[in-house]
């Protein structure tokens, strides 16, 4: 019993010493794991503290570096786009529109400085003033602004205009724009941060008020060891080729870490800090995460016990669940492949595990079965034939004791096709260090590689779209240099010549008139180029106002009919069915439309053709909206089924050798496009070679609430239309019986004084006679002149025009014509006009828009321009009108 007691003591005694010796361990590895992990901390808030400035000085060189460029190339563009033009307030501002600048300032020759408010300052003693005059550009520090009261960064250029100096442009950034890339945050704790110069001195930091000099401050409170010290001047002396430095110095809540990393001008030197409060902070949290381990530790010792009597009890429940697990793993992993093969090299034998997908046997003799599969394998790239590679030899020589697997990819003919295969070879068994046996894992991976081709194919076409996007505006790049340089030479070679015949106002005339055609070509250039940055930037919005289709329609006439005589082309506009002519909506946007579509209607049409520009209502589905079609048809050079495919995109232009001698941008119609889509309507175009194009755009307009028309003076009149456009005679007669009337057409003037003699000859009458001016044989004015010697005077008569009826007016009204109408004709105008002459009470003018002439002599009129050039044009304009 005794001898019991003994040696239960004798256990007592030594499971006291080991749970001692236990728990001396826990706490001697607390005590080296506190002090191993404070040192782990301090060696990471060094490399997080180089990572961070390293990271800082990078983008700080990105902006300083892109900073300067972008001064320099606003500066060269600038001088030359606005040659001839002052640098104003104006111009300024659009210049910090758009660019990523906070101020943006210029500093003419004589010192003067000016910003986009239009403030002025003399800045003439100014080293970046002296040094941009020079025709040095770079980067200066203005500290404490007289104007901002902050430190700003100014990027300088010389403003070059006709290779000579005529200021300086001052591209500025805030301190603060700066700041916020210095600006880091260090788990919740602000980080400090300096912008320093080679001296020492702070330019910006992110901590209040900062020291003049940091690095005579550091010196001076004693926190930074003196060979850290000694680092940082190194990296702050330009002479060394140090330049990056890092250090730890002292704080209230221990050590601090701290890195500086000269930028790569080497101007200047960028240095940041991670406070002390972090480290101490993350040394508590691993302290106080010790204390918790080496409770938890103690807890799971004595509960090591309690566990091991327990173990026994749950070891056979935990095989169990491993078991099911394994089995589970199993099943997904044979879902996973479609066949496994073991293999015996040494028995020349396989066995198939699971064969979801072959028609081979079982098993057998695997050297028979490589004969007979190795037919069925295409070869995949320029590596070995899947014959050779599913050999033993083959396996056996690569599959070494280095290499875990070996790894395939190939296709296989089967009777569903072509599919691609990954086989997987592992060894099993080795002999002698060579493969015994292995299993073959094989895996169905088409849809993966039919998915991997759709996306390399997307890539592909992603890529050829973003090259030829790239071509496309090089190309662009290349036409416009070359487009706008020919009027701007135009320009100053006819201001030259002009300059040389001051006497000769013939010649003078001559050039001015070059001068006029050289600008209009020019602005037209810009325009395009400016419309499409705005529609893609989104800037662009379109008005909803109240006007009159027919003032729509005859500004673009009037626009393009004089490009359609200067080639003697035939311009025809026809109106069908528009019931509604005042509707609400953007008219300058759509007229630019049907200028681009009709004035590519002129240039690409050669000289003698046609154009037609057709307008019709079409029904419309949505209450009070009108549906109008505008169709554009020419006979002219014709586009291929390749351009019209990438007719709307921007900086497209045709590879026809008549297209490429026709001068453009490239851009109207992707602006055309974008300005219909934004209206939302639509716009198709049709074309082929040699045969013309049509153009066919449909729009939606807001209707406007019109009053009735006077119709009721006009009803059941009989009226006589004379035109030898078919299409426009039966247009007329359209309209003429949509009010109320009875109209006849004629096709010649011939045929409309016969029928006025048969009338006149029958004890009849007209009510009116509508002529066109220019038909073949009489003319308007001829079958007026004959029509009055047999009517007289009673009976109205109105010359109906798509001219200027100006040169003709005298001699029309001498033979009686009464009014005139201008094409292309609408209700609104004819319905106007009838009533001017029929209506009992008259008409004061046939076109209701016309204004009368007025004069404006003895008047006073305060102009008010602040650019010299344009207040002298407008007063030589206010002169002619007698002001």
């Amino acid at each position: 019993m005794n001898g019991t007691v003994k040696k239960d003591n004798k256990w007592l005694v030594w499971d006291i010493v080991i749970v001692g010796a236990i728990l001396a361990f826990i706490v001697l590895s607390f005590f080296t794991f506190t002090r191993s992990n404070r040192r782990r901390i301090v060696q990471q808030n060094n490399s997080l503290i180089q990572d961070a400035t390293e990271q800082k000085a990078a983008r700080l060189d990105e902006l300083l570096d892109s900073s300067q460029r972008g001064a320099e190339m606003m500066a060269s563009l600038y001088g030359q786009v606005t040659a001839g033009r002052e640098v104003d307030a104006d111009l300024l501002r659009d210049m910090e529109d758009r660019t990523p600048f906070d101020y943006v300032e210029f500093i003419s020759a004589d010192g003067t400085d000016l910003n986009s408010e239009g403030r002025t300052a003399d800045l003439s003693d100014r080293d970046y003033f002296l040094e941009g005059m020079k025709g040095n550009s770079g980067r200066s520090v203005i500290y404490n602004s007289r104007i901002t009261n902050e430190t700003l960064v100014t990027f300088y250029a010389p403003f070059y205009r006709e290779g000579r100096i005529e200021g300086v442009l001052s591209c500025i950034l805030r301190g603060q724009t700066i700041l916020d890339i210095l600006s880091s945050d260090y788990y919740g704790v602000q980080g400090n941060a300096y912008l320093l110069a080679r001296d020492g001195r702070v330019i910006l930091s992110t901590v209040e008020n900062a020291p003049e000099n940091l690095l005579a401050s550091l010196r001076e409170n004693g926190r930074v060891p003196e060979k850290d010290l000694e680092k940082l001047e190194m990296t702050l002396d330009d002479t060394n080729d140090v330049d990056f430095t890092g250090f730890n110095f002292s704080g209230s809540n221990g050590a601090g870490s701290a890195c500086a990393r000269a930028l790569a001008d080497g101007e200047w030197v960028l240095m940041q800090t991670l406070p002390s409060s972090v480290s101490g902070a993350m040394s508590r949290q691993a302290a106080a995460a010790g204390i918790v381990l080496e409770v938890k530790l103690v807890i799971a010792f004595l509960a090591y016990v309690a566990y091991l009597l327990v173990k026994n009890t749950f070891r056979e429940k935990r095989l169990v669940s491993e078991k099911q697990a394994v089995s589970r793993i199993v099943d997904a992993t044979t879902e996973l492949f479609t066949r496994f093969a073991l293999v015996d090299y040494e028995t020349d034998t396989y066995e198939y595990l699971q064969d979801k997908n072959t028609d081979a046997p079982e098993r057998g003799v695997y050297s028979e079965l490589v004969r007979s599969l190795a037919g069925r394998y295409v070869r995949d790239g320029d590596g070995e034939p899947m014959g050779t590679v599913i050999t033993g030899e083959y396996v056996r020589e690569h599959l070494t004791q280095d290499v875990p697997y070996l790894q395939y990819e190939y296709q296989i003919d089967n009777t569903g096709g072509r599919r691609w295969e990954n086989m997987s070879i592992l060894c099993l068994r080795r002999k002698d260090g060579v493969p015994a046996s292995v299993l073959y894992a094989i895996q169905d991976v088409t849809a993966l590689k039919e998915r991997e081709q759709q996306i390399r194919q997307a890539l592909q076409n992603a890529s050829e779209a973003a090259e030829a996007a790239n071509r496309a505006k090089s190309e662009f790049l290349a036409r416009m240099s070359h487009d706008i340089r020919t009027p701007m030479n135009a320009i100053m070679g006819m201001t030259a010549v002009a300059a040389m015949h001051l006497d000769d106002k013939e010649r003078l005339t001559d050039c001015l008139g070059k001068i006029t055609i050289s600008s209009r070509h020019l602005l037209a250039l810009i325009n395009d180029v400016l419309d499409m940055s705005k529609i893609e930037s989104g800037k662009v919005t379109l008005s909803e106002e109240p006007f009159n289709m027919a003032d729509m329609v005859r500004s673009v006439v009037t626009i393009i009919q004089p490009q359609a005589n200067g080639k003697r082309q035939e311009l025809k506009v026809h109106i069908s069915g528009v019931e509604h002519e005042n509707v609400l909506g953007d008219m300058l946007r759509l007229q630019q439309v049907f200028v681009n579509i009709l004035g590519n209607a002129v240039k690409f049409t050669p000289e003698g053709g046609r154009i037609l520009f057709s307008i019709r209502e079409c029904p419309s589905l949505v209450h009070g909206m009108g549906c109008y079609e505008f169709v554009c048809e020419d006979n002219g050079v014709g586009m291929d089924e390749t351009f019209l495919r990438t007719i709307f995109e921007p900086f497209s232009r045709s590879k026809s050798s008549v297209s490429q001698n026709i001068e453009g941008t490239g851009l109207g119609m992707s602006i055309t496009r974008n300005i219909v889509q934004m209206m939302e309507g639509g716009i198709e175009v049709a074309s082929k070679p040699g045969e013309g194009s049509r153009f066919t755009v449909q729009i939606h307009l807001r209707l406007q609430d019109s009053a009735a028309e006077d119709v009721e003076e006009l009803a059941d009149l009989r009226v006589l239309v004379a035109d030898d456009d078919r299409d426009a005679c039966d247009t007329t007669c359209e309209i003429l019986s949509g009010i109320g009337m009875r109209p006849e057409g004629v096709l010649s003037g011939e045929e409309a004084v016969e029928r006025v003699e048969t009338c006149c000859a029958a004890g009849e009458s007209y009510a009116a006679v509508i002529l066109d001016w220019k038909m073949p044989g009489k003319d308007g004015v001829q079958t007026a002149r004959e029509i009055r010697r047999h009517v007289g005077e009673h009976m109205p008569i109105l010359i109906l025009s798509a001219y200027d009826w100006s040169e003709i007016e005298a001699e029309a009204r001498a033979a009686g014509v009464q009014a005139f109408i201008e094409k292309p004709l609408f209700r609104s105008r004819l319905i106007y006009a009838l009533n001017s002459v029929l209506a009992k009470d008259g008409g004061k003018s046939v076109v209701p828009d016309q204004l009368e002439d007025e004069s404006f002599g003895g008047k006073r009129v305060l102009l008010v321009e602040d650019n010299q050039l344009n207040r002298e044009i407008a007063e030589e304009l206010l002169g002619f009108l007698g002001v």
